[in-house]
């Protein structure tokens, strides 16, 4: 576990990342580089330790007691999650599905339609129906089943 980045902060022109202070089997380590530090941790993980290193807002470094070694603002901040839900189920025997293109003849089939006239169920997009939204618009205040059944009644055809 990645705790922090250590830097050298004589040339405060140019701060040089040296090395990570990590953690393994309740241990704490400096690894030091010997040429340059790299942080590639995922969207979640990299902010975390950019701002427990002190590169963040200041506001926040002061806050959290971290010493502030370069104030950005933007770090940390925009993440929006993309929810997802997926819909799984099951068909009769004999109703067709995509299952049929684990057959090799199949697929190849399919795939030579595709090639040459770029039709056929490899011209379809995995997803039929998806939407992005912002997570924040889940965290205002919660509205009634009426209000949510209103607003279905609204958006989703009966049919």
């Amino acid at each position: 576990m990645i705790d922090k980045i250590e830097f050298d902060l004589a040339d405060k022109d140019n701060i040089v990342a040296t090395g990570v202070v990590f953690t393994h089997a309740g241990n704490i380590y400096m690894a030091r580089a010997k040429k340059e530090v790299i942080l590639s941790t995922g969207t979640i993980a990299t902010p975390a330790i950019l701002e427990r290193s002190g590169i963040g807002s200041k506001d926040l470094c002061d806050k959290l007691g971290i010493r502030n070694v370069v104030d950005n603002p933007d770090v940390g901040e925009n993440f929006q999650d993309h929810i997802m839900a997926i819909i799984s189920y099951e068909v009769k025997d004999g109703v067709p599905t995509a299952d049929v293109m684990r057959d090799p003849a199949v697929i190849n089939k399919v795939m030579e339609q595709y090639q040459t006239s770029r039709s056929g169920p490899l011209a379809n997009s995995a997803g039929h129906c998806f939407a992005y939204t912002p997570l924040s618009d889940f965290i205002g205040p919660p509205i009634s089943q009426k209000e949510i059944e209103a607003l279905l009644d609204k958006h989703i055809p009966k049919s």
